[in-house]
């Protein structure tokens, strides 16, 4: 996809000028149109069926410029999409002022060309719009899930405002403007000279000024058709090649204790610690995802921590504990449904191996997980309660709803005196969140899973999943300051403290220690605004730390591999982030000395079994393509 810019125009200024001689051309283009800087673009999607994202005309899109104003909204959204008499329009808003009401509206008239929102840091990241903003499903992930059409937990609406706008066919292009210097010119030199309404019933005399979108962003139909394409041979033209490819990206995946080929864990022996690192995103590069993921990697790694802690009880049990870390969940369980189908084949966490020397990990089956606790936006909702979560339609066997009543129990028993109550979530009018917990049930449903979330039967995170899902905006967090969120730790320190310590209650052990508060508020910024923090400096080696950004956190959307090696940035720091506090220190070991194979991964003096591990949807390893969330991108 190429990059979007905008430049201004004037329409009749430009077409006198171009009336003049072809020797003029090139002067007279840049006598017409100003350069403006656009960071983020919405881009294309495909599945199996149709096309999903943002589209554009092949010769760009020009619209007669609109500014909204937060004063005279309802005037200046009735001026674009009935009364102006200029259409079409290239509307542009302060991104506070989104709503999916009003995206909706814009991006569905014929009367609309276009739209930018501002997005200039440093200004309050306050949010408006009356119903919030989200760009996702009202019920994510519903056509990938466990549930049919016809269970009255098909589709249950998880957001109320959500109407999938980052899934639908917009036919014009939209974009995210960052600089301020733009947004000025745009705004003072170009709408409000030539364009803003005098009254709201004509236009200023005068010529309008324009900005014209010039992006390719049309694709070829569907997946099968667009891989087709790209796996012809080059007949006419070698731009044939790479017309999309597939989304993917890495699990992150280790056990507490670790056993080697050939053991064979018993079934229902594995108790897996679950949560994802990915968001889904309408803009390419934007993915803040404050509560819907971080929140919940935080308490994910405080858990790990805490049962390292007393991984020497643990390794006297014929129970296991897996720590789980899934990339792709956002786009249609895209992680999960990778690692079941490795499953399935005897390749998790790697391929069978003959050869004891290897020191290969055990493989493991899907039949070997009898229990699963999943976090899910922990950082929001009612301070006092975190909400428990569970499949209703599987409690009807007596075996599984007696394990599944035993976790919660011993959960809700971890809670007491710590300052959160956990309660019992509507999950029988409601079923199970949106979670990894539906790909496993789908080919497990003996599995005894729980979802722990701070919402009930909606999402409290008004922001899911999109562009206004700031730390600001979700958690009251602020960026850039010193100012320590005492709120926000006691409640992810509590968090973890309630799985760790009920799942050691579970398994009969001592409890574990403490989760580490300086680690998870040093987590928090490294996530929430700073990659290049001095956690994930200090884990890096010489060699990737010129991948960490200063003063932004990293996207965490899932993307294409083969373009988006930034992508992986986030996974690969995650990764040695769970070496550094599972791993131990192996000593007299100078770096030449250091080994690293598929099996066993030693980093600067610090042994761990962490297998790495490409996660692409099933459906490409199948070349099957005839369902919904086989997705790829242009």
């Amino acid at each position: 996809m190429a990059l979007t810019f905008v430049s201004i125009l004037l329409f009749r200024l430009s077409m006198l000028l171009i009336c003049g001689a072809e020797d003029n051309l090139d002067k007279v283009e840049w006598m017409v149109y100003q350069p403006l800087a656009v960071n983020l673009t919405c881009f294309r999607k495909l599945n199996g069926t149709n096309e999903a994202g943002c589209g554009s005309q092949r010769r760009g899109n020009v619209g007669v410029v609109h500014v909204v104003s937060e004063d005279n909204l309802e005037k200046d959204v009735d001026w674009i999409l009935y009364s102006g008499p200029s259409p079409p329009y290239s509307v542009a808003m302060d991104w506070h002022l989104v709503s999916t009401d009003l995206v909706d509206k814009l991006g569905s008239s014929k009367r609309v060309n276009g739209l930018l929102f501002f997005q200039v840091h440093g200004e309050s990241e306050r949010n408006g719009g009356i119903s919030g903003y989200t760009e996702d499903d009202a019920s994510p992930n519903f056509r990938s899930g466990l549930y049919e059409p016809g269970s009255p937990y098909y589709g249950h609406k998880w957001i109320v405002n959500g109407t999938g706008v980052s899934w639908r066919n917009w036919k014009i292009p939209i974009a995210i403007m960052q600089d301020n210097s733009s947004r000025s010119q745009l705004i003072h030199e170009c709408f409000e000279k030539f364009n803003k309404p005098v009254t709201y019933k004509e236009n200023s005399i005068g010529p309008l000024c324009a900005i014209e979108f010039t992006s390719r962003m049309y694709a070829a139909k569907d997946t099968p058709t667009c891989l087709r394409r790209t796996d012809a041979p080059f007949i006419l033209s070698p731009r044939t090649a790479n017309q999309c490819h597939a989304l993917e990206s890495l699990n992150i995946h280790s056990p507490i204790v670790a056993k080697a080929q050939p053991f064979v864990y018993p079934d229902g022996s594995v108790t897996v610690i679950a949560a994802r690192m990915d968001t889904t995103a309408m803009f390419e590069h934007v993915g803040p995802a404050s509560d819907s993921v971080v929140t919940s990697i935080v308490s994910f790694m405080a858990i790990a921590e805490s049962l390292s802690s007393i991984r020497t009880e643990l390794e006297k049990l014929n129970e296991f504990v897996h720590l789980m870390l899934f990339n792709g969940e956002s786009t249609e369980y895209i992680g999960s449904s990778k690692m079941v189908y490795d499953m399935e084949n005897n390749a998790f966490p790697s391929v069978a191996s003959t050869d004891p020397s290897m020191n290969a990990m055990a493989l493991m089956k899907i039949n070997h997980i009898g229990r699963w606790i999943e976090l899910d936006q922990v950082g929001t909702g009612d301070p006092k309660k975190l909400f428990v979560h569970f499949e209703p339609t599987s409690q009807s066997d007596a075996s599984v709803n007696q394990k599944t009543s035993e976790l919660k129990t011993k959960l809700k028993d971890a809670a007491t005196g710590s300052g959160l109550v956990v309660e019992e979530a509507s999950s029988g009018t409601s079923g199970l969140p949106p979670s990894s917990l539906h790909t496993f049930l789908k080919n497990n449903k003996k599995i005894a899973g729980v979802v722990l979330s701070g919402y009930n039967d909606r999402f409290v995170n008004q922001y899911y999943h999109s562009f206004k899902e700031t730390p600001e905006a979700t958690l009251n967090y602020s960026c850039g300051t010193d100012t320590v969120h005492e709120d926000l730790l006691n409640r992810l320190e509590t968090v973890s403290t309630i799985v760790a310590k009920g799942l050691a209650n579970l398994l009969g052990v001592a409890p574990p220690a403490s989760p580490n508060r300086d680690k998870m508020a040093a987590m928090l910024d490294c996530y929430l605004c700073d990659s290049n923090c001095s956690l994930f400096f200090n884990i890096s080696s010489q060699r990737y730390r010129p991948r960490l950004m200063p003063g932004v956190p990293f996207p965490l959307y899932t993307s294409v591999g083969n373009l988006a090696g930034f992508v992986y940035d986030v996974v690969n720091f995650t990764r040695r982030l769970l070496v550094s506090i599972l791993g131990s220190e192996v000593p007299n070991v100078s770096q030449k000395e250091c080994k690293q194979s598929e099996n066993d991964v030693v980093m600067t003096g610090i042994r761990t079994i962490i297998p790495p591990g490409l996660r692409v949807t099933p459906a490409f390893q199948r070349q099957e393509y005839s369902s919904f969330h086989r997705l790829s991108k242009k």
